[in-house]
């Protein structure tokens, strides 16, 4: 791809992303977590401590900076760059979105003319890709890491498995990712696997070393990192892993059926997903024939959702690791529609009717929104788009000459990419930074007392204020104590009925507790009420 046209790609991608930078993401399904406010607000705490206190460490409090050290030095490094504020860690989140876009780009070099374009394309355009980029969220960080990882693996390791120098770099690449966030510990499967089926007759050899460097590293990280904070390493562990990974059969099971059973992110984007799933199955059967890029896009997809279905725990933002394969696929797929060279004959049996599943269950899922009368975001139209499409492809998988067809196809999938985007652009909000703002002038007229806030969203208004937050979501066995130390006179909580449960639990850590202001708070979509600000004592 040439220079013009990858330049071209990344403008597009950052006019998707950079302008109202603190605009509410969309609610309902893209933003389904514990609560997506919680995700920008907790990650981003010990930035900001260490940003306001020169101390990034929150004593007897939750610190998750322990597990993405990566990620706390980027969070401070765009705070000191732009201030305390969300749109400095957004603005962030989106150059490092941009990166890891280059890093595709670079990645799908060699996968053919179209492809190669293909792919970046849609991943600028991607309406999935465009919001989480615009937020301040780890998996940002991780998607780099992982595509460094993947053109290292393809474009500099496997073409010279001899080469003991380039393992070495892709160990610290691959411990660099874990650093990120324990999520891309997968990655080292791929890895593995991809030096065994393309390493030729170094492959042992090369396989030995870079699980010997990944070791040395991992006992490194041990002895002068984790064994530094025993106490938050078995906490966050606890919380994701013993908490959350099956420990039966049964578990085991419930976890796959409830994960596969319904595609996150599926709906926002029906047609990426049927035609990367359609190359997917089709790259299954051929594994044995793959090229190398190929076969890493595969090794990279099945492993990264298998990891992601075994854990009990998995909000949609969790399946970005998935989506470059994935789009990846889509883009080769199009390519060989669009080449007259028939995608679908590869296809296997099985896979048709397991994609006619998939997109019956997010039919039957719209309509069961619809009639619920629930936030109908996305429409029902992208649901019957991908059944339109599957359709069409399944009637012409043995015809010739689909490329006229195969382009207003195309033209569909950009639309409702786009069109998502438009549609966004055209009703946003900004619930979530006036919240902050509006918190931030309170706390800042009575920051001659030592302000601190605390809750479950403190962090974004901590942000905007220039002060410490503590959240109180996690380590409750610790909150009587983090009180005793910080003893913040705010509590900011998206979930008002989380002050019962603490004069239940805690009865003597707050003795009064007066609404000083209630915030509607991106349509109140996950508990259908206000967060409010307290005053305490």
């Amino acid at each position: 791809m040439n220079r013009i046209l990858l330049t071209g790609l990344l403008v597009l991608a950052a006019l998707l992303r950079l302008p109202m930078i603190t605009a509410d993401p969309p609610g309902g399904d893209l933003s389904r977590s514990a609560a997506l406010l919680t995700d920008e607000s907790i990650y981003n705490n010990n930035a900001l401590h260490w940003f306001v206190r020169g101390d990034w460490y929150i004593g007897d409090g939750f610190n998750p900076a322990v597990n993405t050290p990566l990620y706390l030095l980027a969070g401070y490094a765009f705070l000191k760059t732009g201030g305390s504020s969300l749109s400095s860690l957004r603005y962030g989140a989106v150059l490092i979105s941009l990166f890891a876009l280059l890093l595709f780009a670079v990645l799908m070099r060699g996968a053919g003319q179209k492809a190669q374009a293909l792919a970046p394309a849609l991943a600028a355009v991607a309406f999935v890709l465009v919001q989480y980029n615009r937020l301040a969220l780890v998996e940002n960080l991780l998607l780099a890491a992982l595509l460094a990882q993947a053109v290292v693996l393809v474009r500099w390791v496997l073409p010279h498995p001899e080469r003991s120098g380039r393992l070495l770099v892709l160990a610290l690449l691959w411990c660099a990712g874990v650093l990120v966030k324990a999520t891309a510990l997968f990655f080292a499967g791929v890895i593995v696997a991809a030096l065994l089926i393309y390493g030729g007759g170094q492959r042992w050899r090369a396989v030995g070393l870079f699980c010997l460097a990944a070791a040395v590293l991992v006992l490194l990280v041990q002895k002068f990192w984790i064994a530094r904070f025993p106490e938050d390493w078995a906490y966050f562990s606890a919380l994701n892993i013993s908490q959350r990974l099956p420990d039966t059969p049964v578990a085991f099971i419930s976890n796959w059926l409830r994960f596969f059973g319904r595609l996150k992110l599926f709906e926002f984007m029906p047609l990426i997903f049927c035609s990367g799933l359609l190359a997917f199955s089709s790259a299954v059967v051929r594994w044995r024939r793959l090229p190398v890029l190929e076969g890493v896009l595969l090794l990279w997809f099945a492993l990264g959702l298998s990891a992601l279905s075994l854990v009990a725990y998995s909000p949609p933002r969790y399946m970005l690791i998935v989506l470059p394969p994935l789009i990846g696929f889509s883009a080769l797929f199009w390519q060989r529609l669009f080449s007259d060279d028939h995608p679908l004959s590869a296809v296997p049996e099985p896979a048709w009717w397991l994609m006619a599943v998939v997109v019956v269950a997010q039919l039957a899922f719209s309509l069961f929104r619809y009639l619920r009368d629930e936030t109908l975001y996305p429409s029902l139209f992208l649901p019957l788009a991908a059944a339109a499409f599957m359709l069409w492809l399944f009637r012409r998988r043995f015809a010739a000459g689909l490329k006229k067809t195969a382009r207003v196809w195309f033209a569909v999938l950009l639309a409702i990419q786009l069109g998502q985007s438009g549609r966004w652009f055209l009703h946003a909000e900004f619930s979530v930074h006036e919240m902050a703002r509006e918190v931030a002038g309170i706390l800042g007229k009575d920051r001659a007392n030592g302000s601190v806030i605390a809750g479950d969203i403190a962090a974004l208004a901590g942000l905007e204020a220039g002060i410490p937050a503590l959240d109180i979501m996690y380590r409750r066995d610790r909150l009587p104590a983090l009180w005793q130390r910080w003893q913040p006179r705010y509590l900011l909580l998206e979930d008002p009925a989380e002050l019962a449960r603490l004069r239940r639990d805690f009865p003597a850590l707050i003795l009064s507790a007066a609404p000083v202001r209630r915030f509607r708070v991106m349509g109140n979509y996950l508990r259908g009420q206000d967060a409010v600000l307290y005053a305490i004592e």
